[in-house]
């Protein structure tokens, strides 16, 4: 098997979902629950979109755990009693997305992950169901963007997970054929786009919020985190 590129999944395979993305999503439930008389709304829309209160941690293939920010500030509006109208989701999709792309927290050194790769000749992307603009500002702020060929997000026109759009795309721009390639994620959306691509081999990382068990039941591979994926490539090799 020769492999020629890696597709990175963002938040929770590269990016600490909860130290990056939690403080977002308070901060637009906050914005949102302001002029609002109910004391309990913030806490009804945290557990419409999937977030356990009592335990104090995001449910596993919840919509904040896989979906887009459009998708999770509709289930919010929706919770609150609020009309969906495209002003009220756009506001707080800004919100989440500035914040997430001005305070991204690494869960390793991905700048220097990245360029060991890249002096593989392993061609490196991204795709993400966060918006494209803040993967590339997110890692531009890394230090990692000299070392990425290709982004895509849920906004990007590829399609969303878990379809095989991005996977697709990423080849075609990176002239690789979906079996030389190998798509690394922290959820069960990531794993069923890379099997839905045919990608070579999808590995689950166990950083994000997804149980070892339930990407076990799906990927070829399972790891603690994104830098042991250098251990499986010499076992690949």
């Amino acid at each position: 098997m020769t492999i020629r590129g890696i597709l990175f999944d963002k938040d929770g395979t590269l990016i600490d979902f909860d130290q990056t993305w939690m403080p977002a999503y308070h901060a637009a439930l906050d914005d949102l629950c302001r002029p609002l008389s109910d004391p309990n709304v913030k806490n009804r829309c945290l557990v419409a979109s999937g977030y356990d209160i009592d335990r104090g941690c995001t449910v596993p293939n919840s919509a904040l755990a896989v979906e887009g920010s459009d998708d999770i500030a509709m289930i919010w509006l929706k919770a609150a009693g609020q009309p969906s109208e495209k002003a009220a989701i756009d506001r707080l999709v800004q919100i989440m997305e500035d914040y997430s792309a001005d305070h991204p927290v690494p869960l390793f050194d991905v700048a220097t992950l990245f360029k060991r790769l890249t002096d593989r000749h392993l061609k490196l992307g991204i795709a993400t169901m966060d918006a494209e603009w803040v993967a590339r500002r997110s890692m531009d702020k890394l230090s990692a963007a000299e070392h990425i060929q290709f982004y895509a997000g849920y906004d990007s026109g590829f399609g969303r997970k878990p379809g095989p759009g991005m996977v697709q795309k990423y080849c075609a721009d990176t002239n690789l054929q979906p079996d030389q390639i190998i798509v690394v994620g922290d959820n069960l959306h990531d794993l069923h786009m890379s099997i839905s691509a045919g990608a070579a081999l999808s590995v689950g990382v166990c950083s994000g919020v997804a149980n070892r068990d339930d990407l076990a039941d799906v990927a070829n591979y399972v790891i603690e985190d994104a830098t042991e994926i250098e251990d499986l490539l010499d076992q690949l090799n």
